[in-house]
């Protein structure tokens, strides 16, 4: 019979954060880290109202990359279903994190190369590799407006110089009524962009401010403003 097979590409800020899939990380003793993206993937195969599964290992092709963008420290990540952070894949079970083969190709314009990867279930994969900082770190707390909490918003940071590096803000603290991110591994120094979106009337709200990282960094957010959503893609999308 006729089977659906859908697919998913995400290779930018905007759509990672309309899509909730920032890359956030959990390494296997539970700390969380961001991760920087060569691409996040969902591929899912249907015959009538069933989901169908994988009987063999299948290849996973990126979109043509420069070879002057190429990163061979990416590895393979796998979306957790239970709270949507990413961790090591190790789909041959050899207790390995999954490497990823990058290949050359001959295109149009010339040539390019591909990052390549196998799966053996179908669903959310990501290309990353852990954005390791360097120096002394800090939490960061998210004080946003009256009225808004973990319920009808989302805050998320994004960090400059890395078009691929978007990390959810995953924490709400009750007692101080501020969004945070509970592993407390924010570089002093550090240089980003937090953004706020939410749904208000069913018009959507944002606020993005730029600031540097200081130790104990509290983050003000006075008010949202409203948008469309090609807007708020263009925004994201243009930070530095």
């Amino acid at each position: 019979g006729n089977v659906t097979v859908k697919l998913i590409e995400i290779y930018d800020k905007a759509s990672m954060l309309l899509k909730d899939k920032s890359t956030l990380g959990r390494r296997a003793n539970g700390d969380k880290e961001a991760l920087k993206s060569a691409g996040e993937f969902f591929i899912e195969a249907i015959q009538g109202t069933n989901d169908l599964e994988l009987l063999e290992m299948a290849t996973i092709t990126s979109r043509p990359v420069d070879f002057a963008d190429l990163d061979g420290g990416m590895r393979v990540f796998r979306g957790d279903d239970t709270n949507g952070d990413w961790v090591e894949a190790d789909e041959n079970e050899d207790g390995i994190n999954d490497d990823v083969e990058i290949r050359d190709g001959q295109g149009a314009d010339g040539e390019f190369a591909t990052y390549n990867y196998d799966i053996g279930d179908f669903g959310w994969t990501n290309l990353d590799r852990w954005y390791s900082f360097t120096g002394p770190k800090t939490e960061l707390f998210i004080d946003v407006p009256d009225g808004f909490n973990q319920d009808n918003s989302a805050v998320y940071l994004s960090y400059d110089g890395e078009p691929t590096a978007l990390a959810r803000m995953d924490t709400w603290n009750s007692s101080l009524e501020m969004f945070t991110e509970h592993y407390g591994l924010i570089p002093i120094g550090l240089e980003v962009h937090i953004i706020m979106v939410a749904e208000i009337d069913g018009q959507l709200n944002y606020a993005i401010q730029g600031t540097t990282i200081v130790d104990g960094h509290i983050e003000v957010i006075t008010a949202l403003t409203p948008i469309t959503q090609p807007a708020l893609e263009t925004l994201i999308n243009g930070l530095p």
